[in-house]
């Protein structure tokens, strides 16, 4: 089943999420249910029987309802529109080309909607609890969530039924659209994006592309994508453009403490204990094939800043004008100011786009305690 809903074209919303679910259970109560949500949202249609429900509510909270939700049965099928963002592209529907990436990009929100950036909420999983990344679980609360959750975090590609809904609605709006993935050396999230986009009734107008990154360089190549589109750069030429850069781009992460790669897998638990004994601190950064290798390692627990600005710096001096963005952990706020500052005189030639808290695709592996940093060729234009 399947709820009809008209979102109104505005962006000045009471509540800004269509968010619906499935509960199901053994004795199902509407009323129950209705009386303990209802004064989170409007809209609100609960239907179904006494064993399986759907929920249907616009709200600002849509992992709270989910919350709420599954203390009467077991929540599935979950999503959450973003009913701004579509009125957003509504407004600028005079464009032929819209933006959209997953939420494995850390990108301010106030770039999203400068840009009309369009973004797919990645799953993260601690046991069999499911969060829609950055809509219903922000970086701090993830944060949280990882200090206090047994469970070990995980990430899943966006599901086929967001991407189809985010393409569908563009797609009756735009001419074309573009679709910035996390790096498919990463992740399965390109390859579902070209799935999902080949089911739809306008797979022909839709141009996924892997970025080659994650977290702030994945950020940067959407960003980039969509100045190019406004300057007008249409087709095969935008799209060359936008490889371009992703091949030109590099994501570095400073991963002080390894406990999460090594949850994650990602990091043998003898290479974390070496770390530790030897006081190392490995800089990983991105393969040309856009994997994640080891760019350099810090000797000793002293100046670490410094020492990972410099590293960067050497990898990137010469290359001409350069932008670059920040990402950081909850606390971390001032030790990424000063490594933007540390940037700008090891670089002259390089402006900060922006600083961002990182988001749960790279913490789950990074920790939230990291610093990541991508560079990329400065934009003709100049920076926003």
């Amino acid at each position: 089943e399947v709820f009809s809903d008209h979102h109104e074209h505005s962006t000045d919303l009471t509540y800004r999420y269509c968010t619906e679910c499935m509960v199901t259970g053994t004795d199902l109560n509407a009323a129950s249910i209705r009386h303990g949500i209802e004064a989170l949202g409007n809209s609100l249609v609960i239907a179904g029987s006494a064993k399986r429900m759907r929920i249907h509510i616009h709200t600002n909270e849509p992992e709270t309802i989910f919350e709420l939700v599954s203390e009467f049965g077991t929540v599935g099928n979950t999503k959450a529109d973003d009913m701004i963002g579509q009125a957003r592209a509504l407004n600028r529907s005079n464009r032929d080309i819209v933006i959209v990436t997953d939420s494995a990009a850390d990108i301010p929100e106030d770039v999203l909607e400068a840009h009309d950036i369009h973004m797919v909420p990645l799953r993260v999983q601690f046991g069999t609890e499911s969060h829609l990344d950055k809509t219903g679980m922000t970086p701090a609360e993830f944060r949280r969530e990882l200090e206090t959750n047994p469970n070990t975090p995980g990430t899943s590609q966006p599901t086929q039924g967001d991407l189809r809904r985010m393409y569908e609605f563009l797609g009756t709006h735009f001419k074309e659209i573009i679709s910035i993935a996390v790096s498919s050396s990463l992740s399965g999230s390109y390859q579902g994006a070209v799935n999902a986009a080949s089911r739809t009734d306008v797979s022909d107008r839709v141009d996924v592309i892997d970025s080659l990154n994650v977290s702030v360089g994945q950020g940067l190549i959407a960003l980039q994508a969509a100045r190019l589109a406004e300057r007008g750069l249409r087709g095969d030429e935008l799209i060359a453009a936008i490889d371009a850069t992703a091949a030109a781009t590099t994501t570095y992460a400073m991963v002080s403490d390894l406990t999460n790669a090594v949850r994650s897998g990602r990091v043998k638990p003898y290479f974390k204990y070496i770390a530790d004994w030897l006081k190392l601190t490995p800089v990983l950064g991105k393969t040309p094939a856009g994997e994640v290798g080891l760019s350099g390692v810090l000797f000793g627990r002293r100046k670490l800043l410094e020492r990972f600005a410099a590293h960067v710096a050497r990898k990137n001096r010469g290359d001409g004008p350069l932008e670059f963005a920040i990402a950081h952990g909850h606390t971390e706020a001032e030790d990424a100011e000063m490594l933007g500052n540390l940037l700008q005189e090891r670089l002259r030639d390089a402006s900060c786009v922006w600083q961002t808290e990182i988001g749960a695709a790279l913490g789950v592996h990074a920790g939230m305690q990291a610093l990541v940093v991508a560079v990329m060729p400065a934009d003709d234009s100049g920076p926003d």
